[in-house]
């Protein structure tokens, strides 16, 4: 692409951000817009503020054993410390972006636009842009369950990280995915009673078997009661300010606090974008292409806007990707995409995984408990399992899963063992430093 464009980025998360970057780095006129700061959802409410609060309640449910309990002012004091990490990420993105405009408010699509390319309309105000070039980065949004809404008090999104005035006594958590299992986790090494809710019979069905039941177990460990095939139908008022559950099964039961965190759904409505020649799944998540690309020309769709895995680094890759694609140059690939869950032990896997398919021929490389005894032991009171996948014919590592400490770390190196076509045998001889997750490597079956 030659000459000077009209861009228009809706979100303002980490895809949104990437592709501005992008975008600006190569002498365009972008306008982001959302309703909220730089940084989006994933930095102001969810992503970054779980992941200091998952910190934090590693630490202090390490340190209980020794007396040491949690304070009445820890809540406190974190969301004092999430304040001032927003202001920082902020400024940095400004000071990253300066060049680009960013225009506070609500977006929708209205037809009419140059070549086909919607027009963007921003209330309150009524400003309409008309960009010759329309990147689509609006996130997700958390499926709600029918009664009553969200008030970030008793019925809460994952957003309670960020809002959460003060840790409940009691906690039901409705969904076992990457968040729901992050938040049970956290909340019950803080000292709060957990009953997590899956509709599932295992935990992680799409991950090895061991992946599931080891975690399980770590779960239960922390006193987290796991309640299979439930599934809550609806919320109503109960007696003296409880949530009163309801069960699809009939069963109905009071609690303090309820979490939401059974899956998401795409932002904008599927028959307004189907007007607009936008394809979108069942969900409301947008059709693209490996560079991004809409059916609508001109248009791309970026992060959770395109659809599962909702992972941030996915988000940030495909907003450089579609950037580069906008502009007329050839991007590279998307590298293996790390999927970490924040338990403790974490969850973590990249590349091929036999339960992910399509099938291929591979070969498993498995370490398990007792034979990670002596390591896992030392700096870590849970059995670890970790399996490692390469190619039958010239042992190239192709993917990798998990439930250790540090398994993101872990799978991430092994990601760019898969990128780099390294194999196991090599990669193992690296002499890692211990303790670290990485010396297992040499005591891989094999």
């Amino acid at each position: 692409m030659t000459g000077l464009s009209e861009w228009v980025i809706v979100g303002a998360g980490p895809g949104g951000l990437a592709a501005a970057r992008v975008a600006a780095q190569h002498g365009q006129r972008v306008t982001v817009v959302d309703p909220g700061p730089a940084g989006g959802h994933a930095l102001h409410n969810s992503l970054a503020p779980s992941k200091w609060v998952i910190q934090q309640s590693r630490s202090l449910a390490r340190l209980r054993p020794h007396g040491v309990e949690v304070s009445h002012q820890f809540w406190e004091r974190q969301r004092e410390r999430q304040a001032l990490a927003r202001t920082a990420i902020a400024e940095l993105w400004q000071q990253e972006l300066a060049s680009v405009r960013f225009v506070h408010g609500r977006a929708t699509l209205q037809p009419g636009g140059e070549h086909g390319v919607p027009r963007v309309l921003v209330e309150p105000d009524g400003l309409v842009l008309t960009p010759d070039r329309l990147i689509l980065a609006v996130g997700s949004q958390q499926r709600l369950v029918p009664g009553l809404t969200p008030d970030h008090r008793r019925v809460l999104l994952p957003r309670a990280y960020a809002h959460l005035e003060r840790l409940p006594g009691e906690l039901w958590i409705a969904g076992a995915g990457p968040t729901g299992l992050e938040a049970a986790m956290a909340f019950a090494s803080l000292g709060v009673t957990v009953t997590l809710v899956t509709p599932r019979e295992a935990l992680l069905p799409e991950w090895a078997p061991e992946v599931g039941q080891h975690l399980a177990e770590a779960l239960a460990s922390r006193g987290v009661a796991i309640r299979y095939r439930t599934r809550i139908a609806a919320l109503a008022e109960g007696r003296q300010g409880a949530v009163e559950l309801r069960l699809e099964s009939g069963e109905r039961y009071a609690a303090e606090a309820v979490l939401l965190a059974s899956g998401r759904i795409g932002v904008w409505d599927p028959q307004a974008m189907a007007a607009l020649g936008l394809v979108t799944d069942g969900k409301g998540f947008f059709q693209v292409d490996e560079r991004g690309r809409t059916s609508l020309k001109g248009v791309w769709a970026v992060g959770d806007a395109a659809g599962y895995p909702l992972l941030a680094n996915k988000a940030r890759l495909s907003g450089e990707v579609a950037a580069q694609d906008a502009l007329g140059l050839r991007p590279l690939p998307l590298p293996p995409l790390v999927e970490a869950i924040y338990t403790e032990p974490e969850v973590a896997r990249v590349g091929f995984t036999p339960s992910q398919g399509p099938s291929r021929p591979y070969r498993r490389h498995l370490l398990s408990w007792p034979r990670a005894a002596s390591l896992v032991s030392v700096w870590h009171p849970e059995p670890g399992w970790a399996a490692v996948y390469t190619d039958p014919d010239d042992g190239r590592v192709i993917g990798a899963e998990a439930v250790v400490p540090e398994a993101a770390a872990f799978c991430s190196t092994l990601a760019l063992a898969i990128t780099c076509g390294i194999r196991l045998e090599a990669l193992a001889r690296q002499g890692w430093a211990a303790p670290s997750v990485l010396e297992w490597l040499d005591l891989l079956e094999r």
